[in-house]
């Protein structure tokens, strides 16, 4: 670009390659540089702040891009006799469809179900409603994700990030489990075929198992360990 010539910064929408001036434009251009119209110089320099390139104007006119940046240079004023058309735009985005909002009794019910769940650990009885309340929460974070709805959408209801629901979501067996979760809680008994209850008499139950490193573990009898374990820490039962 010439030196001294500042263009007003151009609409991102103009597309700037490969321009080629309307016939009528480009004729009427010519008319004026075999007329030696005063006019053009200063048509030149509105043209281009419009956002026609030095290259496409230089090509109607025949003469080279330094040429035409050389006129807009020297030109005063703006030309208001000639209409300048508009150059070539890319069309505008269609609108992106704005995400659906989790309605607000389902986040009620998700919120008061994850209050219930969130009490749930190794020491929770088996038979304890909140553990009913656990497997209700992730299946419909499942049923909902497969609406729609984000794990990043899940997260802000409950106050937690998209990871937490993901863990949950795999920890009772609705998603793949990450390498990091060595042992997620699965919600389908595919294992210990052909027996109803562990070698203690534990029904083995879909909400009594659990996946670890590819095999089912009993979750009574692990946390009747638990529990043995905290007494004898606690040096009410014996070693």
């Amino acid at each position: 670009m010439s030196r001294g010539l500042r263009r007003p910064k151009p609409d991102p929408r103009i597309i700037g390659l490969r321009q080629v001036l309307p016939a009528d434009f480009a004729e009427a251009l010519r008319r004026m540089r075999g007329e030696r119209d005063p006019r053009l110089s200063p048509t030149l320099s509105a043209a281009y702040n419009e956002g026609w390139t030095a290259t496409a104007l230089g090509d109607a006119l025949g003469v080279s891009r330094e040429a035409v940046l050389q006129r807009i240079l020297k030109s005063k004023g703006r030309s208001r006799m000639v209409n300048i058309p508009p150059p070539p735009r890319r069309p505008d985005p269609e609108p992106r469809p704005g995400r659906p909002e989790v309605p607000g009794e389902i986040a009620d019910q998700l919120r008061a179900l994850s209050a219930a769940a969130r009490t749930v650990n190794g020491a929770t009885a088996a038979d304890d409603p909140r553990r009913q309340s656990s497997v209700e929460l992730s299946a419909l974070l499942a049923q909902l994700n497969d609406d729609g709805f984000s794990l990043g959408q899940l997260g802000e209801v409950l106050g937690v990030t998209p990871s937490a629901v993901l863990f949950r979501l795999s920890r009772h067996g609705y998603r793949n489990p990450p390498p990091s979760q060595s042992t997620p809680y699965k919600g389908e008994p595919t294992a210990h075929v052909g027996r109803s209850h562990c070698k203690r008499g534990h029904p083995l139950t879909a909400e009594n198992l659990y996946l670890v490193k590819g095999g089912r573990m009993c979750r009574a009898c692990s946390l009747a360990r638990s529990r043995r374990s905290y007494l004898r820490r606690r040096g009410q039962v014996a070693a």
